[in-house]
Protein backbone atom coordinates (compact mmCIF):
# COMPACT_ATOMS: atom_id res chain seq x y z
CA UNK A 1 0.00 0.00 0.00
CA UNK A 2 3.01 2.34 1.09
CA UNK A 3 4.77 2.01 -2.36
CA UNK A 4 1.43 2.17 -4.53
CA UNK A 5 1.14 5.83 -2.08
CA UNK A 6 4.29 6.90 -3.05
CA UNK A 7 3.82 5.95 -6.76
CA UNK A 8 0.61 8.09 -7.01
CA UNK A 9 2.28 11.21 -5.01
CA UNK A 10 5.52 10.65 -7.58
CA UNK A 11 2.53 10.61 -10.60
CA UNK A 12 1.06 13.75 -9.23
CA UNK A 13 4.00 15.59 -8.67
CA UNK A 14 5.35 14.75 -12.12
CA UNK A 15 2.34 16.25 -13.55
CA UNK A 16 2.24 19.85 -12.04
CA UNK A 17 5.68 20.49 -14.04
CA UNK A 18 4.31 18.86 -17.47
CA UNK A 19 3.96 22.25 -20.13
CA UNK A 20 0.41 22.50 -21.16
CA UNK A 21 -1.06 21.23 -24.12
CA UNK A 22 -1.16 23.12 -26.90
CA UNK A 23 -4.26 24.88 -27.85
CA UNK A 24 -7.52 23.39 -29.20
CA UNK A 25 -7.09 25.29 -32.82
CA UNK A 26 -3.74 23.79 -33.05
CA UNK A 27 -5.02 20.56 -32.82
CA UNK A 28 -3.39 17.71 -35.74
CA UNK A 29 -6.43 16.16 -37.47
CA UNK A 30 -5.72 12.54 -37.51
CA UNK A 31 -5.78 9.85 -40.20
CA UNK A 32 -5.86 5.97 -40.36
CA UNK A 33 -5.26 4.41 -43.51
CA UNK A 34 -7.17 7.29 -45.06
CA UNK A 35 -9.97 8.16 -42.68
CA UNK A 36 -10.24 10.62 -40.52
CA UNK A 37 -10.47 9.57 -36.68
CA UNK A 38 -12.54 11.67 -34.27
CA UNK A 39 -11.61 11.38 -30.66
CA UNK A 40 -13.92 11.94 -26.66
CA UNK A 41 -10.52 13.52 -25.79
CA UNK A 42 -8.21 15.09 -29.30
CA UNK A 43 -4.78 14.84 -29.26
CA UNK A 44 -2.36 17.32 -27.78
CA UNK A 45 0.93 18.59 -28.43
CA UNK A 46 3.46 19.28 -25.51
CA UNK A 47 7.02 19.93 -26.29
CA UNK A 48 6.61 19.91 -30.21
CA UNK A 49 5.69 16.34 -29.77
CA UNK A 50 2.16 14.71 -30.38
CA UNK A 51 0.23 12.64 -28.27
CA UNK A 52 -2.75 10.50 -29.35
CA UNK A 53 -5.27 8.80 -27.01
CA UNK A 54 -3.85 5.05 -27.27
CA UNK A 55 -6.72 3.11 -26.20
CA UNK A 56 -8.93 4.65 -29.40
CA UNK A 57 -6.51 4.14 -31.89
CA UNK A 58 -5.73 0.35 -30.54
CA UNK A 59 -9.46 0.42 -30.51
CA UNK A 60 -9.92 1.18 -34.37
CA UNK A 61 -7.22 -1.22 -35.19
CA UNK A 62 -8.35 -4.04 -32.92
CA UNK A 63 -5.73 -4.47 -31.38
CA UNK A 64 -6.15 -5.83 -27.29
CA UNK A 65 -5.02 -2.98 -24.75
CA UNK A 66 -4.42 -3.94 -21.13
CA UNK A 67 -4.38 -0.59 -18.35
CA UNK A 68 -2.92 -1.65 -15.04
CA UNK A 69 -3.89 0.60 -12.64
CA UNK A 70 -1.27 -0.12 -9.91
CA UNK A 71 1.53 0.42 -11.86
CA UNK A 72 -0.35 2.91 -14.52
CA UNK A 73 0.82 0.77 -17.06
CA UNK A 74 -0.98 0.30 -20.37
CA UNK A 75 0.17 -2.11 -23.10
CA UNK A 76 -0.16 -5.54 -24.41
CA UNK A 77 2.20 -8.69 -25.11
CA UNK A 78 5.43 -7.37 -24.14
CA UNK A 79 4.60 -3.66 -25.74
CA UNK A 80 3.73 -1.60 -22.54
CA UNK A 81 4.25 2.37 -21.25
CA UNK A 82 4.25 4.25 -18.12
CA UNK A 83 2.22 7.28 -16.95
CA UNK A 84 4.99 9.72 -16.32
CA UNK A 85 7.58 7.58 -17.20
CA UNK A 86 9.86 8.17 -20.28
CA UNK A 87 10.97 4.51 -20.45
CA UNK A 88 8.69 2.22 -22.28
CA UNK A 89 8.71 -1.12 -23.94
CA UNK A 90 7.84 -2.61 -27.42
CA UNK A 91 8.17 -6.20 -27.87
CA UNK A 92 10.72 -6.01 -24.86
CA UNK A 93 13.22 -3.85 -26.15
CA UNK A 94 12.98 -0.77 -24.04
CA UNK A 95 12.94 2.17 -25.69
CA UNK A 96 13.14 6.04 -24.33
CA UNK A 97 10.41 8.65 -25.18
CA UNK A 98 10.94 12.28 -25.35
CA UNK A 99 7.68 12.70 -23.27
CA UNK A 100 6.17 10.72 -21.22
CA UNK A 101 2.58 9.47 -21.26
CA UNK A 102 0.20 11.34 -19.22
CA UNK A 103 -3.27 11.08 -18.27
CA UNK A 104 -6.03 14.26 -19.93
CA UNK A 105 -9.57 13.84 -18.97
CA UNK A 106 -8.74 10.33 -17.75
CA UNK A 107 -7.38 9.20 -20.55
CA UNK A 108 -3.74 7.71 -22.10
CA UNK A 109 -2.08 9.56 -24.10
CA UNK A 110 1.15 8.66 -25.65
CA UNK A 111 3.66 10.16 -27.87
CA UNK A 112 2.29 9.30 -31.55
CA UNK A 113 5.54 7.37 -32.62
CA UNK A 114 5.61 5.38 -29.78
CA UNK A 115 2.01 4.23 -30.47
CA UNK A 116 3.24 3.76 -34.13
CA UNK A 117 6.36 1.32 -33.14
CA UNK A 118 4.16 -0.97 -30.93
CA UNK A 119 1.34 -1.02 -33.47
CA UNK A 120 3.80 -1.30 -36.58
CA UNK A 121 2.14 1.44 -38.41
CA UNK A 122 3.74 3.84 -40.66
CA UNK A 123 3.41 7.76 -39.80
CA UNK A 124 3.44 11.17 -41.49
CA UNK A 125 3.12 14.82 -40.24
CA UNK A 126 1.49 17.35 -43.03
CA UNK A 127 2.71 20.79 -41.11
CA UNK A 128 0.93 22.53 -44.01
CA UNK A 129 -2.37 21.10 -43.31
CA UNK A 130 -1.58 20.08 -39.79
CA UNK A 131 -2.46 16.21 -40.00
CA UNK A 132 -1.03 13.26 -39.00
CA UNK A 133 -1.25 10.73 -41.39
CA UNK A 134 -1.45 6.57 -39.40
CA UNK A 135 -0.54 3.86 -42.62
CA UNK A 136 -1.40 0.56 -41.16
CA UNK A 137 0.93 -1.67 -42.76
CA UNK A 138 -1.57 -4.25 -44.09
CA UNK A 139 -3.39 -1.39 -45.97
CA UNK A 140 -3.39 -0.49 -49.52
CA UNK A 141 -1.78 2.52 -48.21
CA UNK A 142 1.36 0.87 -47.00
CA UNK A 143 4.47 1.15 -49.07
CA UNK A 144 4.65 -2.79 -50.00
CA UNK A 145 5.80 -2.90 -52.93
CA UNK A 146 8.65 -5.41 -51.83
CA UNK A 147 6.35 -8.38 -51.34
CA UNK A 148 5.61 -11.37 -53.17
CA UNK A 149 2.12 -10.87 -54.95
CA UNK A 150 2.29 -13.63 -57.00
CA UNK A 151 0.46 -15.55 -54.32
CA UNK A 152 -2.85 -15.31 -52.78
CA UNK A 153 -3.81 -15.47 -49.20
CA UNK A 154 -6.95 -16.89 -47.82
CA UNK A 155 -7.94 -16.45 -44.04
CA UNK A 156 -10.99 -16.36 -41.37
CA UNK A 157 -11.39 -13.53 -38.65
CA UNK A 158 -13.11 -13.27 -35.88
CA UNK A 159 -14.57 -10.05 -37.50
CA UNK A 160 -16.18 -10.81 -41.21
CA UNK A 161 -18.32 -14.13 -41.78
CA UNK A 162 -17.03 -16.13 -44.56
CA UNK A 163 -13.36 -16.41 -46.13
CA UNK A 164 -11.18 -13.45 -47.01
CA UNK A 165 -8.77 -13.52 -49.91
CA UNK A 166 -5.85 -11.03 -50.60
CA UNK A 167 -2.75 -10.57 -52.25
CA UNK A 168 -0.15 -9.70 -49.39
CA UNK A 169 -0.04 -6.29 -50.03
CA UNK A 170 -3.76 -5.94 -49.35
CA UNK A 171 -4.90 -5.42 -52.73
CA UNK A 172 -7.78 -7.83 -54.52
CA UNK A 173 -9.05 -8.30 -51.17
CA UNK A 174 -12.03 -9.70 -50.98
CA UNK A 175 -14.64 -11.87 -48.94
CA UNK A 176 -15.84 -15.28 -50.34
CA UNK A 177 -18.77 -17.11 -49.30
CA UNK A 178 -19.80 -14.63 -46.89
CA UNK A 179 -23.09 -16.53 -45.60
CA UNK A 180 -20.76 -19.28 -44.68
CA UNK A 181 -18.22 -19.86 -41.68
CA UNK A 182 -15.23 -19.85 -41.68
CA UNK A 183 -12.43 -21.94 -44.20
CA UNK A 184 -12.08 -25.49 -43.09
CA UNK A 185 -9.62 -27.07 -46.09
CA UNK A 186 -8.26 -25.88 -49.39
CA UNK A 187 -7.52 -29.33 -51.14
CA UNK A 188 -6.84 -29.85 -54.82
CA UNK A 189 -7.68 -26.19 -55.94
CA UNK A 190 -11.12 -26.45 -54.06
CA UNK A 191 -12.62 -24.43 -50.62
CA UNK A 192 -14.34 -27.02 -48.23
CA UNK A 193 -16.38 -25.34 -45.72
CA UNK A 194 -18.33 -27.34 -43.12
CA UNK A 195 -21.58 -25.90 -41.46
CA UNK A 196 -24.20 -27.83 -39.15
CA UNK A 197 -24.49 -31.36 -40.48
CA UNK A 198 -22.99 -30.24 -44.49
CA UNK A 199 -20.04 -29.49 -46.13
CA UNK A 200 -19.64 -26.81 -48.96
CA UNK A 201 -17.62 -27.32 -52.19
CA UNK A 202 -16.64 -24.19 -53.45
CA UNK A 203 -14.50 -22.63 -56.46
CA UNK A 204 -11.07 -20.60 -55.31
CA UNK A 205 -13.73 -17.82 -56.36
CA UNK A 206 -16.43 -18.52 -54.35
CA UNK A 207 -18.47 -19.88 -56.13
CA UNK A 208 -20.17 -22.64 -54.88
CA UNK A 209 -19.83 -26.13 -56.72
CA UNK A 210 -21.68 -28.44 -54.45
CA UNK A 211 -23.65 -29.14 -51.11
CA UNK A 212 -23.08 -32.21 -49.25
CA UNK A 213 -25.37 -33.15 -46.32
CA UNK A 214 -24.52 -35.42 -43.63
CA UNK A 215 -27.40 -37.29 -41.68
CA UNK A 216 -25.78 -39.93 -39.42
CA UNK A 217 -23.22 -36.99 -37.60
CA UNK A 218 -24.78 -33.77 -35.73
CA UNK A 219 -22.88 -30.65 -35.94
CA UNK A 220 -20.38 -29.36 -35.47
CA UNK A 221 -18.43 -32.11 -35.89
CA UNK A 222 -14.51 -31.37 -37.18
CA UNK A 223 -11.58 -31.95 -35.45
CA UNK A 224 -9.80 -32.10 -38.64
CA UNK A 225 -10.16 -32.82 -42.43
CA UNK A 226 -9.02 -34.08 -44.94
CA UNK A 227 -9.77 -34.24 -48.81
CA UNK A 228 -8.85 -37.23 -50.82
CA UNK A 229 -10.67 -37.13 -54.36
CA UNK A 230 -14.27 -38.44 -53.37
CA UNK A 231 -13.22 -39.47 -50.35
CA UNK A 232 -13.23 -36.94 -47.22
CA UNK A 233 -11.47 -38.14 -44.20
CA UNK A 234 -12.56 -36.39 -40.78
CA UNK A 235 -12.21 -36.66 -36.81
CA UNK A 236 -15.33 -36.26 -34.93
CA UNK A 237 -14.44 -34.35 -31.43
CA UNK A 238 -17.05 -35.60 -28.51
CA UNK A 239 -16.26 -32.60 -26.85
CA UNK A 240 -18.68 -30.73 -28.84
CA UNK A 241 -20.83 -33.91 -29.74
CA UNK A 242 -21.77 -34.81 -26.21
CA UNK A 243 -22.72 -38.94 -26.69
CA UNK A 244 -20.48 -39.19 -29.32
CA UNK A 245 -17.24 -40.99 -29.00
CA UNK A 246 -14.36 -39.36 -30.75
CA UNK A 247 -14.18 -41.67 -34.18
CA UNK A 248 -12.26 -41.11 -37.98
CA UNK A 249 -14.57 -41.41 -40.48
CA UNK A 250 -14.05 -41.38 -43.96
CA UNK A 251 -17.04 -39.81 -46.50
CA UNK A 252 -17.68 -41.09 -49.94
CA UNK A 253 -18.90 -37.36 -51.42
CA UNK A 254 -20.12 -39.20 -54.52
CA UNK A 255 -22.61 -41.90 -52.30
CA UNK A 256 -22.74 -40.30 -49.20
CA UNK A 257 -21.56 -43.40 -47.29
CA UNK A 258 -19.83 -43.33 -44.24
CA UNK A 259 -17.24 -45.87 -42.30
CA UNK A 260 -16.29 -45.54 -38.97
CA UNK A 261 -12.12 -46.11 -39.83
CA UNK A 262 -11.35 -46.34 -35.65
CA UNK A 263 -12.63 -45.35 -32.46
CA UNK A 264 -9.78 -42.85 -30.10
CA UNK A 265 -8.76 -39.37 -29.54
CA UNK A 266 -7.69 -38.29 -33.23
CA UNK A 267 -6.23 -34.66 -33.46
CA UNK A 268 -5.03 -34.31 -36.60
CA UNK A 269 -4.74 -36.28 -39.75
CA UNK A 270 -2.92 -36.20 -42.85
CA UNK A 271 -3.79 -38.56 -45.97
CA UNK A 272 -0.62 -40.06 -47.58
CA UNK A 273 -1.58 -42.32 -50.85
CA UNK A 274 -3.73 -45.29 -48.93
CA UNK A 275 -2.25 -44.36 -45.55
CA UNK A 276 -3.81 -41.66 -42.97
CA UNK A 277 -1.71 -40.75 -40.13
CA UNK A 278 -2.93 -39.32 -37.32
CA UNK A 279 -2.20 -38.01 -33.93
CA UNK A 280 -3.61 -40.19 -31.06
CA UNK A 281 -1.46 -39.73 -28.09
CA UNK A 282 1.71 -40.26 -30.67
CA UNK A 283 2.17 -40.50 -34.05
CA UNK A 284 0.29 -43.69 -35.77
CA UNK A 285 -1.46 -44.54 -38.95
CA UNK A 286 -4.06 -47.00 -40.37
CA UNK A 287 -4.95 -47.73 -44.32
CA UNK A 288 -7.94 -46.13 -45.26
CA UNK A 289 -9.43 -49.03 -45.29
CA UNK A 290 -9.47 -49.01 -41.48
CA UNK A 291 -6.62 -52.11 -41.26
CA UNK A 292 -2.94 -52.22 -40.08
CA UNK A 293 -3.77 -49.05 -37.54
CA UNK A 294 0.22 -48.87 -36.62
CA UNK A 295 2.20 -46.80 -34.28
CA UNK A 296 5.03 -44.86 -35.29
CA UNK A 297 6.10 -43.00 -32.70
CA UNK A 298 5.02 -43.29 -28.92
CA UNK A 299 4.47 -40.02 -26.51
CA UNK A 300 2.26 -37.34 -26.97
CA UNK A 301 3.08 -35.14 -29.71
CA UNK A 302 1.89 -31.31 -30.90
CA UNK A 303 2.73 -27.81 -30.33
CA UNK A 304 2.75 -26.74 -26.29
CA UNK A 305 1.30 -23.40 -27.65
CA UNK A 306 -1.82 -24.15 -28.97
CA UNK A 307 -3.78 -27.42 -30.27
CA UNK A 308 -4.64 -26.13 -33.69
CA UNK A 309 -1.19 -26.10 -34.85
CA UNK A 310 -0.02 -28.91 -37.17
CA UNK A 311 1.95 -31.33 -35.44
CA UNK A 312 4.17 -33.19 -38.12
CA UNK A 313 4.57 -33.08 -41.88
CA UNK A 314 5.52 -35.51 -44.50
CA UNK A 315 8.23 -34.99 -46.81
CA UNK A 316 8.80 -38.33 -49.46
CA UNK A 317 9.87 -40.63 -47.21
CA UNK A 318 10.24 -38.78 -43.97
CA UNK A 319 8.16 -37.33 -41.05
CA UNK A 320 8.48 -34.23 -39.10
CA UNK A 321 6.82 -34.31 -36.26
CA UNK A 322 6.47 -31.97 -32.53
CA UNK A 323 6.35 -33.65 -29.23
CA UNK A 324 4.81 -31.73 -26.99
CA UNK A 325 7.82 -31.24 -24.34
CA UNK A 326 8.76 -29.12 -27.56
CA UNK A 327 11.56 -31.83 -29.48
CA UNK A 328 11.03 -32.01 -33.39
CA UNK A 329 11.88 -35.12 -34.41
CA UNK A 330 12.49 -36.95 -37.53
CA UNK A 331 11.21 -40.58 -38.81
CA UNK A 332 10.86 -42.60 -41.47
CA UNK A 333 7.57 -43.71 -42.27
CA UNK A 334 7.51 -47.49 -40.91
CA UNK A 335 8.72 -45.76 -37.56
CA UNK A 336 12.72 -46.90 -37.87
CA UNK A 337 15.52 -43.92 -37.77
CA UNK A 338 14.09 -41.88 -35.48
CA UNK A 339 16.25 -38.65 -34.74
CA UNK A 340 16.13 -34.99 -32.63
CA UNK A 341 16.78 -32.70 -34.77
CA UNK A 342 16.96 -29.79 -32.74
CA UNK A 343 17.69 -28.91 -28.86
CA UNK A 344 15.36 -26.20 -29.14
CA UNK A 345 12.06 -26.20 -28.06
CA UNK A 346 10.06 -26.18 -31.26
CA UNK A 347 6.32 -24.52 -31.60
CA UNK A 348 5.97 -24.62 -35.02
CA UNK A 349 7.50 -25.55 -38.09
CA UNK A 350 7.35 -25.41 -42.42
CA UNK A 351 9.43 -27.34 -44.59
CA UNK A 352 10.44 -26.02 -48.19
CA UNK A 353 13.00 -27.15 -50.52
CA UNK A 354 14.68 -28.93 -48.03
CA UNK A 355 15.01 -26.74 -45.64
CA UNK A 356 13.34 -26.50 -42.04
CA UNK A 357 11.76 -22.93 -40.75
CA UNK A 358 10.91 -23.31 -37.34
CA UNK A 359 9.60 -21.07 -34.77
CA UNK A 360 10.80 -21.26 -30.53
CA UNK A 361 8.50 -19.58 -28.29
CA UNK A 362 9.89 -16.46 -27.04
CA UNK A 363 13.33 -16.75 -29.27
CA UNK A 364 12.19 -16.12 -32.76
CA UNK A 365 12.67 -17.68 -35.76
CA UNK A 366 15.02 -20.02 -37.29
CA UNK A 367 16.24 -22.90 -40.26
CA UNK A 368 18.09 -25.48 -40.81
CA UNK A 369 18.36 -28.16 -43.36
CA UNK A 370 16.13 -31.16 -43.12
CA UNK A 371 19.49 -33.84 -42.23
CA UNK A 372 19.69 -31.24 -39.06
CA UNK A 373 22.62 -29.14 -40.23
CA UNK A 374 23.16 -24.96 -40.91
CA UNK A 375 20.94 -23.93 -38.15
CA UNK A 376 20.44 -20.69 -38.54
CA UNK A 377 18.44 -17.89 -36.70
CA UNK A 378 16.05 -15.59 -39.23
CA UNK A 379 14.45 -13.15 -36.65
CA UNK A 380 13.71 -12.38 -33.23
CA UNK A 381 9.82 -12.56 -34.20
CA UNK A 382 7.21 -14.76 -31.21
CA UNK A 383 5.43 -16.71 -34.30
CA UNK A 384 3.89 -19.45 -35.35
CA UNK A 385 4.60 -20.28 -38.84
CA UNK A 386 2.44 -20.90 -41.06
CA UNK A 387 3.71 -21.27 -44.67
CA UNK A 388 6.92 -20.37 -46.54
CA UNK A 389 6.83 -19.93 -50.28
CA UNK A 390 9.22 -18.34 -52.91
CA UNK A 391 11.65 -17.38 -50.23
CA UNK A 392 8.83 -15.79 -47.90
CA UNK A 393 8.08 -16.57 -44.61
CA UNK A 394 4.60 -16.10 -43.48
CA UNK A 395 3.42 -15.99 -39.58
CA UNK A 396 1.15 -15.26 -37.06
CA UNK A 397 3.26 -12.79 -34.70
CA UNK A 398 2.21 -14.07 -31.47
CA UNK A 399 3.23 -9.92 -30.26
CA UNK A 400 1.12 -8.34 -32.35
CA UNK A 401 -2.09 -10.23 -31.25
CA UNK A 402 -2.11 -12.66 -34.09
CA UNK A 403 -1.83 -10.49 -37.01
CA UNK A 404 -0.86 -12.31 -40.17
CA UNK A 405 2.76 -11.18 -40.95
CA UNK A 406 5.50 -11.93 -43.19
CA UNK A 407 9.23 -11.98 -43.95
CA UNK A 408 11.86 -12.81 -46.28
CA UNK A 409 13.99 -16.56 -45.35
CA UNK A 410 16.82 -14.01 -45.17
CA UNK A 411 15.89 -11.78 -42.31
CA UNK A 412 14.60 -8.69 -43.97
CA UNK A 413 11.34 -6.91 -45.27
CA UNK A 414 9.59 -7.99 -42.23
CA UNK A 415 6.16 -6.47 -42.93
CA UNK A 416 2.95 -6.92 -41.74
CA UNK A 417 -0.40 -8.21 -44.18
CA UNK A 418 -3.29 -8.21 -42.25
CA UNK A 419 -4.62 -5.81 -39.02
CA UNK A 420 -6.97 -8.37 -37.16
CA UNK A 421 -6.36 -11.54 -35.78
CA UNK A 422 -6.21 -14.46 -38.64
CA UNK A 423 -7.05 -18.50 -38.49
CA UNK A 424 -7.12 -21.18 -41.21
CA UNK A 425 -4.56 -19.11 -43.44
CA UNK A 426 -3.14 -20.90 -46.54
CA UNK A 427 -0.70 -19.15 -48.75
CA UNK A 428 -1.45 -20.52 -52.43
Amino acid sequence: MLKQIIAILAFILAMLFVPLPAKADDTPRVFLDGQELSFDVPPVVVDGRVLVPLRQIFDYLSLPLIWDSNTMTAGYGKTCCTIGCTKAWIENKEITLDVPPMLINSRTMVPLRFMAEAAHCAINYNPVSNSISITSIGSNEADTTHLDNSVWIYYSDRKTQGIIRQRPDGSDKQVLLSSLPGVTKISDGKLYVFGDKELWQASMDGEIINNFKFHKQPGPIIESLEVCGNNIFYCIDHELNPGFDNKLIKEDLSTSKETELAEGFFQKITVDGNWIYYTYVGLNKIKDDGSSNTEIISGATGSMLRYDIPPFRIIDNAIFCILLDGDLIKVNKDGTGQTKMTDDQVTSFCIDNGWVYYSVYGHGIWNMKEDGTNCTKICDENAIIVAVKNNWIYYENLAANDTLHAIKTDGTNRTKITNHPVYSEYIL
